[in-house]
Formats: structure tokens, sequence, C-alpha cells
């Protein structure tokens, strides 16, 4: 593994990226992909997106992640056969200035919100 800076500062340390697909619900780890830290975590994600809906033979998946899975190329990989994302979305960039109109665009109802749900269980809203 490779070593040196890092976000905790701490060079001695290697670096490595750790991404884990796990089924609900009982969290049993479906895939696991670990890699060098010194790459940019976007394009990691995807792999291990594809390679689940290979393992699991469809889509409509609920992809949950953190704000790396909100990279633009992602977002259109989850997209584009019809699976849902849960993610924190960064408020920088054009996020950051589009943000606001979103929200007041769904609290004025106009799209409406479409909501995820597991029998009687929500799952998430968009």
């Amino acid at each position: 593994m490779p070593f040196g800076p890092r976000k905790d500062h701490r060079p001695d340390r290697p670096q490595l990226q750790v991404m884990a697909a796990a089924a609900e619900p009982l969290g049993q780890l479906v895939a696991c992909d670990v890699e060098p830290g010194q790459c940019a975590d976007d394009p990691l994600d995807t792999p291990l997106i594809q390679r689940v809906r290979r393992i699991g033979g469809h889509t409509g998946l609920l992809e949950a992640g953190d704000g790396t899975m909100a990279a633009l190329a992602t977002r259109a990989e989850l997209a584009a056969p019809q699976d849902y994302s849960r993610t924190p979305v960064p408020l920088t960039g054009e996020t950051a200035r589009q943000f606001e109109r979103w929200v007041d665009t769904i609290v004025d109802g106009m799209p409406e919100a479409t909501l995820r749900w597991d029998g009687e269980r929500l799952l998430g809203a968009g």
C-alpha cells in the first residue's frame, strides 16, 4: 500500500479505500473492493455498483453511500437503469448554487417528491 499525505495528517500510515456492498435487512456482504488510497474516490463506486447488479440479476436497487456517490457520473450510472441512491450531496459548485431552488420546488409541491418504500417501511424520498 502506498504511504503519503492523509486527511488525519499521518503520512506514516498506508492509504487505502474500501468500497463494500451489503444486502438489507441483515447487512450481509455482497461484494467488496479495496483500492490504493492515492487515487480519486469518485470513479471507484461505479465498478462495484455494476458488479452488484450482475450478482443480484436485477435493477431498481437502493444504493446508499458517502458524498463520493454524489458525483455526476455515479448518479448517471444509478439513474440509467432506474436504481435509486441515498447520499449526501456536497454543497459546492453548481449544486450549492441550485440547492435552495431545488428545496423550494419540492416545498411548493412541484414536482412531487418520490417516496421509496419496502412494504410499510419508508426507505427514502427525493
